[in-house]
């Protein structure tokens, strides 16, 4: 069974590399996630093959650009926030209080990388992620 580890970093360029280090350690883009704000660098994001592209409303965010593993979650919540909030905390395991936190960090420029995987994969994904991009948060 897949579970989820997510990070939020204080960039894009940041969140960027750490999808990037986390491809060439082998996660594909249907694991790997990556959750903004929409503002004019995120429509210049693309990470390659395998990373489909959603774009949802989110309370407390306003216009949302998903990437990858984040997709299903949002196009998944339908057009009601509370459904879509749900979603997302389904998806990546996360509590009320840690979306709230994470909902912030994006609201203000922040990214969330999320990757899914299997207990194995995900402590991999954790070096990955402790040391891709020096803007963490």
């Amino acid at each position: 069974m897949a579970k989820a580890l997510v990070k939020l970093f204080r960039d894009l360029a940041s969140a960027e590399s750490a999808a990037r280090e986390l491809q060439s350690r082998g996660y594909k883009g249907t694991e790997i996630g990556l959750l903004m704000k929409d503002s004019p660098g995120t429509q210049a994001v693309s990470l390659g093959c395998g990373f489909d592209r959603a774009e949802a409303e989110l309370p407390g965010i306003g216009h949302t650009v998903a990437l990858g593993a984040f997709v299903p979650a949002v196009t998944a919540g339908g057009v009601r926030d509370s459904s879509l909030e749900t979603a997302l905390r389904q998806s990546f395991g996360l509590s009320s209080e840690l979306y709230a936190c994470y909902e912030f960090g994006v609201s203000l420029g922040g990214v969330l990388v999320g990757v899914q995987s299997d207990t194995t994969g995900l402590t991999m994904a954790r070096h990955a992620l402790k040391t891709a991009g020096a803007g963490v948060a």
